[in-house]
């Protein structure tokens, strides 16, 4: 039985694509899956399955579609590779964990393609590359910084999806 990681992308934002994390559950109590949780409201599930990675997402992809018609992006990610992420994590451990943030994307990325973002960045805020994702610091908090999903999503055109350091690392947690 496999663990795996996903996050939704753009649920229960400004009003719109609204899940509720109760209702996904119960949705999600299928034969495939077992043991499912979620945390928080902004669309984050631990599950357990014997499908692969791409058979969760469709599963997952379907359920959401056919009980919430909603079309939402997911990144369906083990629970090593989350914690490769974390143990590779370039800030300094007295960041504030809260203004982490994780950008993840469904392809690799390269320091190439990230050249863009700069121009968005401003000089307190650190950007790092890692593997299919992105690490950023926001001293002051990520809510007034111009590398907004949306901004990113614009500059590098690919979908992406951030969640901060401590969800990451409860997720993680989640998982064992």
């Amino acid at each position: 039985m496999n663990t795996f990681i996903i996050l939704l992308r753009g649920v229960n934002v400004s009003g719109s694509n609204i899940l509720k994390m109760a209702e996904l559950r119960k949705a999600l109590d299928v034969p495939e899956f077992v043991n499912v949780q979620t945390y928080i409201q902004s669309g984050n599930i631990v599950l357990q399955s014997d499908l692969g990675s791409e058979d969760v997402e469709r599963t997952v992809d379907r359920i959401i579609r056919n009980q919430f018609e909603l079309a939402v992006p997911m990144f369906v990610l083990s629970p090593e590779y989350v914690a490769a992420i974390i143990e590779n994590m370039p800030f300094a451990a007295e960041a504030n964990p809260s203004r982490v943030i994780l950008t993840f994307f469904s392809t690799d990325i390269t320091d190439q393609d990230i050249i863009p973002l700069s121009d968005l960045k401003s000089p307190e805020e650190e950007m790092i590359r890692g593997n299919r994702m992105i690490y950023f610091h926001f001293p002051s908090g990520s809510g007034k910084s111009r590398l907004s999903n949306a901004n990113i999503e614009k500059k590098l055109n690919q979908v992406c999806t951030s969640r901060n350091q401590r969800t990451i690392v409860k997720l993680l947690e989640m998982s064992d």
